[in-house]
């Protein structure tokens, strides 16, 4: 009998025991599956890619980024031709304040400096020049072909054949950039060009200001206050303020609005370039040389009791943008010419 109890405890126990293990096996895979179902794969996010600790050219950079990074170009002058193919954000080191401290040189070959394809590309802070110049070829230092959504933001192109150029592309935002000593400052192409902001920017001493091909439409201002562009060749009085300009005192805005063609006007054009600032080691560079030297004296002393709307007005020569070119200016100027220019 003792015997019998001992064998039916024994068969219990390993009966509750392998139902015991049976019900952790289940749970066990319940809970894999579970994970297995809740698990998906993961993208990385964006990244940064720095030129030229990662890669020594940015076109290499860009060749080995994906959509949506960063690629990050230090100072100094990079010798190439860059094609923008996908839709990343090409920055300059804008740390360094210094004019032209970020440069991509196209060495006078016809071609596009910088050319973009992409969609929604961000190009910021570089210095962008010399691109070939023959008639027919498209030897432009910002080439924008069959891609919207830009942004160009504070950089300056010179010495080029257009400035910037857009070949059917549109809804393009192009800001605070300088067009300077170029054949074309922006250009136009194609019927589906257009309708892209334009505003902030300074085209000085271009060939032509504006080209446009393609009787585009665009906005030229950011609306009042904050203005449109400044153009070296509009140089209207600022005696008025306001939306519409007819209110009594000065806002550094043209009373007259800058006709561009039948299509476009720059309704509040800048009286001074964008982006001025007395604390920059060119602040008194008048002839746009690169230099302050004896050459700027001689252009401040020719201009001296001028304002806004005379012939003899040039906006670089009011340092202190109080709307006379006056003794203060010439104080100012004396300043900074003998302030070392520390790199």
């Amino acid at each position: 009998m003792v015997g019998e109890r001992a064998q039916f405890t024994e068969g219990y126990r390993k009966m509750r025991l392998k139902a015991v293990s049976g019900i952790m096996l289940t749970l066990l895979l319940v809970s894999m599956l579970t994970l297995a179902f809740n698990i998906q794969p993961t993208k990385a996010g964006p990244i940064t890619i720095i030129v030229p600790d990662d890669y020594e050219k940015i076109q290499w950079a860009i060749g080995n980024a994906s959509d949506g990074d960063t690629i990050f170009v230090r100072a100094g002058t990079y010798y190439e031709h860059v094609v923008v193919n996908k839709t990343v954000s090409l920055t300059g080191d804008y740390r360094v304040a210094l004019l032209g401290a970020t440069i991509i040189d196209g060495e006078g070959i016809i071609t596009p400096v910088v050319h973009i394809t992409a969609n929604n590309v961000t190009i910021r802070g570089f210095t962008i020049q010399n691109s070939g110049r023959i008639y027919g070829l498209e030897g432009g230092g910002i080439y924008i072909t069959d891609s919207n959504r830009n942004n160009i933001v504070n950089n300056t192109v010179t010495n080029t054949q257009y400035g910037i150029n857009l070949s059917n592309s549109t809804s393009n935002t192009i800001f605070g950039n300088t067009m300077i000593e170029n054949d074309v400052g922006i250009q136009f192409l194609e019927d589906y060009s257009g309708n892209s902001t334009i505003y902030h920017n300074n085209f000085i001493n271009n060939g032509w200001q504006f080209s446009d091909l393609a009787a585009s439409n665009n906005t030229w201002d950011n609306g009042y206050p904050s203005g449109g562009n400044y153009w070296s060749d509009h140089n209207p009085p600022d005696i008025y303020s306001g939306p519409h300009q007819n209110e009594t005192g000065r806002d550094k805005i043209g009373d007259i609005p800058y006709v561009i063609d039948e299509n476009n006007t720059d309704r509040y054009p800048l009286i001074y370039p964008y982006g001025y600032d007395l604390y920059d080691p060119l602040a008194a560079d008048m002839n746009y040389d690169g230099t302050v030297d004896i050459f700027d004296a001689i252009i401040l002393a020719g201009k001296f009791g001028s304002e806004p709307g005379h012939p003899g007005w040039h906006p670089a020569a009011d340092l202190n943008q109080d709307g006379i070119i006056d003794i203060f200016d010439a104080i100012i100027f004396a300043w900074l010419f003998r302030r070392p220019i520390i790199l």
